[in-house]
């Protein structure tokens, strides 16, 4: 993940598994480490530090999350990345990659997170093997006390051969949105407890999802493949036009 703050771009986040999160100060022209506190380690030699993905709080952009790579573990900061400390109360898995962390817009005790299951994990320890990638589920996480517990609110995002779940985008009309990589789009209306799939027509993985305000509770979508397309529905996702390829 690249972040940048939003009260001066000068100010940028990166992730680089397994070396942890840096920070930058100057535009990207030089970088430093930002990993106190972060205590998850992995690798042949135990000093990986497995930062797979970092988030910036809108309502308070000194406040940080980060999510590791096969470890269920999440961290926060609240002094712009200069200190962590581990919130993982609640997780159940032992090794989910979390691949993306949002924050409630207004409300920064809500924080969903979006996980990644290996197929070890939930197939008795045997790995599945996909369309060239581990066959893995998708799991997403809620907590309402700003990271103090988790609970699990859907585990049931298992719909490919290669699922993999990628940033959460909340909407002005309280609907979440998920982009995963088998081609699908994932709407919820009640907070992450139940999915609507969506079909956008692409056959190839999606990398990500914005939500684009129009005013009030009005708003378009903008979800990008990895081939370069790019899809934009008007209609809350039910239906899509492909406006890049």
């Amino acid at each position: 993940d690249i972040r940048m703050d939003p009260r001066n771009s000068d100010v940028m986040y990166v992730t680089d598994a397994w070396a942890g999160a840096f920070k930058s100060l100057d535009g990207g022209k030089n970088w430093f480490p930002i990993n106190n506190g972060i205590t998850t380690r992995t690798g042949r030699s135990g000093d990986g530090i497995p930062v797979f993905c970092l988030s910036i709080d809108p309502n308070n952009p000194d406040t940080l999350w980060a999510g590791t790579q096969f470890a269920s573990t999440v961290f926060r900061s609240d002094d712009a990345g200069a200190s962590w400390y581990s919130m993982s109360r609640g997780i159940l898995e032992e090794r989910m990659t979390i691949r993306g962390i949002t924050v409630e817009p207004r409300n920064s005790d809500v924080v969903y997170l979006a996980g990644e299951i290996s197929s070890w994990e939930w197939n008795n320890g045997e790995a599945l093997p996909g369309v060239g990638l581990d066959m893995t589920k998708g799991a997403v996480y809620k907590t309402t006390d700003g990271g103090q517990n988790w609970k699990l609110v859907s585990d049931r995002m298992d719909n490919a051969e290669a699922f993999h779940l990628n940033q959460i985008a909340p909407a002005p009309d309280g609907n979440l949105y998920i982009a995963g990589e088998s081609g699908f789009v994932y709407r919820s209306a009640d907070g992450g407890e139940n999915w609507d799939s969506l079909e956008p027509g692409y056959d190839g993985s999606f990398y990500g999802i914005v939500v684009v305000p129009n005013g009030s509770d009005d708003y378009e979508l903008l979800t990008y493949g990895l081939r370069g397309n790019l899809f934009r529905s008007t209609d809350k996702g039910e239906t899509w036009d492909a406006i890049d390829s």
